[in-house]
């Protein structure tokens, strides 16, 4: 069953690329062109500056807001994603991410009623008028639910492209954009048995659901021995299904890593590692594997941000001397409130300890965003002497 949360939804409705990173370790490092590499990023006014939109998602706290503020806060933060999309290096889909802090039910009425009375887009441009659908079908979708969608679907299918018509009609003939309750009601039908699954994949959209209904299913899933919960994120709804991980942690029967997969999460995966100590080699499967990872790296950029600069380059460097990948941008550091010159010092740390990591660049870029240039080439130098 697809969810409002699938990857088609995504791509019909921020059409933005993806920036995929690699490992952050390789056989050469890249420090022997320090010269160079710190020339081009000086070169580059992005480098001294702070991703406008990327910095007002990390601020964005809807919970603070009137439901009008948050509605108006969220549509201005995807339109400043759309201006800059592809732009720069962001880690991850930008997309996912705006999707994932949705502002709470409370203000879905609110954001429905501002992209209803936003202006049609140019026909002769296919990207924003599928863009532009997208949105519209989302909001409705929030508070009409797959009636809704529909409604707009009907309104606006003839100005995409054929090939993306065709595939989207498809996933609405069947019905495949829900809200909350109706995501729940057919959940409830086609829940599959645990064993060998895709991780359980949780929409935002949950959040409309009915508390009571919408708390059980997740608890079920935490007590129920094999299912997996995929990574949660999204200020919001990464706090209600966190929080009630942790106030059911002695029941739970999987690891959940999924839950703890953002730095807000930090008690959570604090909580994980005590009750689920490190596995032997093959003691998890590939999936639960890969999900710890990626909430180790979010735990590590929260020891960054709060300034626990040693315990990051601790874990970090743990983490790269067992060829794991280490995924600790800058750009989310910047997110979650901390500072270039953390992960400054953070990374310079990191390259002391295991300098065969493929993290020069990020170094010597960062040193040019910090005015620590000559650090950086002392650095290298240094390392250079020794060879």
């Amino acid at each position: 069953m697809r969810s409002l949360h699938s990857p088609l939804l995504r791509l019909m409705v921020f059409s933005l690329p993806l920036a995929l990173a690699g490992p952050m370790f390789a056989k050469e490092p890249v420090y022997l062109g320090a010269k160079a590499v710190l020339a081009e990023a000086k070169g580059k006014e992005a480098l001294k500056k702070e991703v406008p939109w990327s910095e007002r998602l990390g601020a964005y706290n809807p919970a603070a807001l009137s439901p009008q503020a948050a509605a108006t806060e969220w549509l201005e933060i995807l339109e400043a994603s759309w201006k800059r999309g592809g732009e720069f290096d962001y880690d991850g889909d930008p997309g996912d991410a705006i999707l994932r802090a949705l502002p709470p039910p409370a203000a879905w009425d609110a954001l429905a009623e501002l992209v209803r009375k936003r202006p049609a887009a140019d026909a002769a441009d296919t990207r924003q008028a599928t863009r532009e659908l997208g949105l519209r079908m989302l909001a409705e979708t929030l508070v009409a639910g797959k009636e809704g969608s529909r409604r707009q679907w009907e309104a606006g299918r003839a100005a995409l492209p054929s090939d993306v018509r065709s595939g989207v009609e498809r996933q609405v003939r069947k019905g495949n954009f829900y809200n909350g309750d109706e995501w729940l009601a057919q959940w409830e039908k086609e829940l599959p048995t645990p064993a060998g699954n895709e991780p359980v994949e949780l929409p935002p959209i949950l959040l409309g659901a009915d508390a009571q209904k919408r708390d059980a299913f997740l608890l079920r899933l935490l007590k129920e021995p094999g299912y997996v919960v995929a990574e949660v994120r999204g200020r919001q709804f990464s706090e209600w299904a966190g929080a009630l991980a942790l106030r059911h942690l002695e029941e739970m029967a999987t690891p959940q890593w999924g839950l703890a997969a953002t730095p807000e999460q930090a008690a959570l995966f604090e909580a994980l590692e005590q009750k689920f100590p490190t596995p032997a080699k093959g003691g998890e499967s590939n999936k639960l594997e890969e999900l710890r990872l990626s909430a180790e790296n979010a735990y590590i950029i929260h020891l960054i941000v709060e300034g626990k600069t040693e315990e990051a380059i601790k874990r970090a460097s743990a983490l790269l001397k067992q060829e794991k990948e280490l995924d600790c941008p800058l750009s989310s550091v910047l997110q979650y409130g901390g500072q270039a010159n953390a992960y400054f010092d953070f990374l310079d740390g990191v390259l002391t300890a295991y300098p065969a990591a493929d993290l020069w660049k990020s170094y010597l870029e960062t040193a040019v965003r910090v005015g620590k240039q000559k650090v950086a080439l002392e650095r290298v130098n240094a390392l250079l002497a020794k060879k």
